[in-house]
């Protein structure tokens, strides 16, 4: 079994200081829900707890029945959250000895990170003030060796893949070695996923550049330039370009699979490009020319954006219109760059029905970083149609959300915009 593991969490900055490793051992006293234990003492609980499971000594068994009637009848008080693979396998109250009520736990085959998984954690967080976080991998994982395999599989499995490759890539065949990585790279993702979403780019970059140190000492390239192919993206979508070049460059010089391809032709979009974008779209049509999403969503997104950075906004909006059928693929950014387009045309009732899908549909990408963005945009859309009320409200929202953020060029015009209403 492999673990990444997170410390103290609070509501804005729920993920911090997970690390790759095996289970560790130790001796321990027993853990009442929501203690006040902080996040290293609940990490410290379950890994004495593993001892104990280790050892043959489970002592969490004669409790159950007990806590159950005393505490978990009305609510739940988890002191740590753990995600963990669907394999029967793998009990994770059993392996932590802990009884009813302690461990909230998500579990899905490879312990992969989709929308749902998220929308579980921040629960866990948000409302149950869960200290911890643990994920954890485990030997034999059926998933991530057919994964690995690349084998044709029956039904809905393969769906799978696209959340475990980015983990396991690089591992070349190594299942054990896969594992390890896999659990490392999901624990990762919440990190930088959740330091972007609240505007931390600092933060983001620092996991960043955790992964890729960890990456490049396991001699994985492939793993490390996709990294630095998404941190070049999240700095594209907050218009911080001063680093694009340079992380598109290492990431592009080990790998150009259809993934970097497109992360990297996205980025240069974003930070006006031109030259970059249109030759990397070339690769893209040449290399993959019957990829359906790649065809219908992700180069319309790349052209569109290349329209709009040149004031062009109603073509941007009829390039976009092909990605309609398909855009809930698209990671919130068909509606959120025909959002921008509307605004650019002063149709600010056409860019909120855009802005206000996002907000709608936030379970489709839980930690997109445009869903902050989208209450920005809103409150702009509400500017233009004369809602003063609306447009209050959305810069505040905004600026909540983002109130620890870094000064981006983003935030520096939110803020100058807001205190024009005061």
């Amino acid at each position: 079994m492999h673990r990444a593991m997170a410390g103290d969490w609070t509501r804005r900055q729920f993920v911090a200081g997970l690390a790759a490793s095996g289970v560790v051992a130790g001796g321990g006293v027993r853990a009442l829900a929501q203690s006040t234990l902080t996040g290293e003492a609940a990490i410290r609980e379950l890994m004495e707890g593993n001892e104990r499971f280790m050892a043959g000594k489970i002592t969490s068994f004669p409790e159950d029945l007990k806590i159950l009637k005393e505490k978990t009848v009305l609510k739940q008080e988890p002191f740590a959250a753990v995600l963990a693979c669907a394999d029967s396998r793998v009990p994770v109250e059993i392996l932590f000895d802990q009884s009813i009520g302690h461990v909230f736990v998500s579990r899905v085959a490879g312990n992969v990170v989709t929308p749902e998984i998220m929308a579980s954690l921040e629960y866990a967080v948000a409302a149950l003030g869960v200290k911890a976080l643990l994920v954890i991998g485990h030997t034999n994982c059926g998933a991530i060796s057919a994964a690995v395999a690349a084998k044709e599989v029956p039904g809905q499995i393969s769906v799978l893949y696209q959340h475990l490759m980015p983990g396991i890539r690089g591992a070349k065949g190594d299942v054990p070695l896969a594992v390890k990585m896999n659990a490392a790279y999901q624990a990762q993702v919440w990190q930088a996923q959740t330091a972007e979403f609240f505007g931390q780019l600092g933060k983001a970059a620092q996991f960043t550049n955790q992964a890729v140190d960890l990456a490049q000492r396991s001699k994985l390239k492939e793993a490390a330039a996709q990294v630095q192919l998404q941190q070049a993206m999240r700095n594209a979508a907050f218009r911080d370009c001063g680093q694009v070049r340079e992380l598109t460059a290492k990431g592009l010089e080990v790998s150009r699979d259809l993934s970097s391809l497109n992360q990297a032709a996205h980025a240069f979009a974003a930070c006006g490009e031109t030259s970059q974008t249109l030759s990397l779209i070339d690769d893209l049509q040449k290399g993959f020319p019957t990829d359906t999403l790649l065809n219908t969503v992700s180069i319309p997104l790349m052209r569109a954006q290349l329209e709009l950075n040149r004031g062009n906004a109603a073509q941007a909006v009829q390039l976009l219109e092909p990605a309609r059928k398909y855009e809930v693929y698209g990671d919130f950014w068909p509606q959120y760059l025909r959002g921008q387009a509307y605004l650019k045309q002063r149709n600010g009732a056409q860019a909120a029905v855009e802005f206000q899908t996002i907000l709608d549909h936030r379970g489709w990408y839980p930690t997109s970083p445009l869903y902050p963005l989208a209450h920005l945009g809103l409150a702009r859309a509400a500017a233009l149609t004369g809602d003063s009320g609306k447009k209050r409200k959305f810069y505040q929202d905004f600026l909540a959300i983002w109130k620890d953020a870094d000064p981006t060029p983003i935030l520096i015009e939110a803020r100058r915009e807001y205190e024009k209403l005061k």
